[in-house]
């Protein structure tokens, strides 16, 4: 029985170091040339052609780090385009965790009278379990291998059937079937066009809700054809896909 614990924790602990090393080497990826560009031209204060690039670099190359997104969401501000400043500074908080980007967007979406950026001890739970997924994952995994490795050693070599095994067993693989089907979690976006109609049902024909304009933030129930379904003011309601911008999920 020790030498299959044993074995099992030397698997989990290669398991989480690889994870690990892979997260860092992702993130210190150099980035193109284009990059080197962009940052030279934000120096000079050419902030407008520097977004270009980024722009490119963020849509196109699907690439991006907490600097190019806090400098985007700077650019963004400054030309008053504070639906893409939240934007860019939601995806930067998805990355980082950074709480001083929950003020700033708060202080701006409160500034604006958004809704959707106000943030508890909810919000930063699932933002550290999200920051974890993979570790947390993968733990539930090595646990619920172990015991069941334990079950079997226990009923064949010993035929016994302790109960608090088969206990463990089922409650800790519940809990890795539970993050497997939750997954890295829910989606939000942000409105990004004025006057947004929200419907009762995902038709044109449906009745009008609200009138929304660009900025809030809201939660992606699920969707339908071309209509996402979210919550607004405690109703189930739908909007039009074009007329949202999904943040990047965790």
């Amino acid at each position: 029985m020790q030498n299959i614990q044993s074995m099992v924790f030397k698997i989990m602990l290669i398991l989480l170091l690889s994870t690990a090393t892979f997260s860092s080497t992702a993130k210190s990826q150099d980035y193109p040339q284009q990059m080197i560009n962009a940052d030279s031209l934000f120096a000079q204060k050419k902030y407008t052609q520097s977004y270009i690039l980024y722009d490119s670099i963020y849509n196109i190359g699907k690439l991006s780090s907490p600097s190019m997104l806090l400098k985007m969401a700077y650019i963004r501000e400054g030309l008053g385009d504070y639906t893409m400043a939240l934007y860019f500074l939601y995806d930067y908080y998805i990355q980082t965790s950074d709480e001083l980007a929950l003020e700033k967007m708060e202080s701006l979406a409160s500034a604006k009278s958004l809704s959707g950026y106000e943030y508890s001890d909810k919000e930063y739970f699932l933002s550290v379990y999200h920051d974890y997924y993979n570790e947390i994952l993968i733990l539930l995994g090595a646990i619920s291998i172990l015991f069941f490795a334990g079950v079997v050693y226990q009923k064949f070599r010993h035929h016994r059937k302790p109960v608090s095994n088969y206990v463990l067993l089922a409650i800790f693989s519940l809990a890795l079937l539970y993050v497997l089907n939750v997954g890295m979690g829910f989606q939000e976006a942000i409105v990004i066009h004025q006057n947004t109609y929200v419907m009762d049902s995902p038709s044109s024909a449906g009745n009008v809700i609200d009138i929304i304009g660009k900025g809030h933030k809201i939660i992606i129930d699920g969707s339908k054809d071309v209509w996402y379904k979210i919550n607004w003011n405690d109703q189930e309601v739908f909007v039009k896909k074009k007329n949202v911008l999904p943040v990047k999920s965790w």
